[in-house]
């Protein structure tokens, strides 16, 4: 993580389980394009997205019927902004109907999607700015991801009006490596 934000200190900022139960027949469970960084900065004041490394750890096999994370391929590179809803609350991150997200035909029509398929113990690395979403989960188990996002202490985020609580994101630098 110091090598990738090229700092010297870094600490957890957000550690989180995705369990993507399984789908049929209900017509959820997918999450629209989103990237990670709209978050932290909209509803946490973070400032700077270079400033953070994403560790994806597949806890299960993540498979393309299972709802495995598409990526969009170098989406980073490119200055989009999201389409954004009305939400204020801190719970907009984590309902399908997310805060800060890319229309679909913006999604369809972009080059490369590479889904985020592996054994359990595989690591991807994603950047903060890469678009990203997932499928339905179209089988009959559980498809589990964890997450560890680590920011540079010299990237604390500055002080919002209204702080998302501690069991959703580190705004401080408490557990420093």
């Amino acid at each position: 993580a110091k090598r990738i934000v090229k700092s010297d200190r870094v600490y957890m900022y957000q550690f989180r389980m995705n369990n993507k139960q399984p789908s049929l027949n209900s017509g959820a469970g997918a999450w629209k394009p989103h990237r990670d960084y709209d978050f932290w900065h909209g509803m946490d004041g973070m400032k700077c997205p270079e400033s953070v490394a994403i560790f994806h750890i597949l806890v299960s096999e993540n498979t393309v019927e299972n709802g495995a994370v598409y990526l969009c391929d170098a989406s980073n590179n490119e200055d989009i902004q999201p389409n954004t809803n009305c939400g204020k609350s801190w719970k907009d991150g984590f309902q399908e109907d997310l805060k800060y997200t890319l229309a679909q035909d913006r999604v369809k029509a972009w080059p490369m999607h590479t889904p985020m398929v592996g054994r359990v113990g595989d690591i991807f690395v994603m950047h903060s700015l890469t678009w990203h979403y997932s499928k339905q989960n179209n089988t009959d188990d559980s498809r589990i991801l964890c997450t560890c996002v680590f920011n540079s202490c010299d990237n604390a985020p500055f002080p919002l009006k209204e702080k998302r609580p501690e069991f959703v994101v580190h705004p401080e630098n408490k557990f420093v490596f």
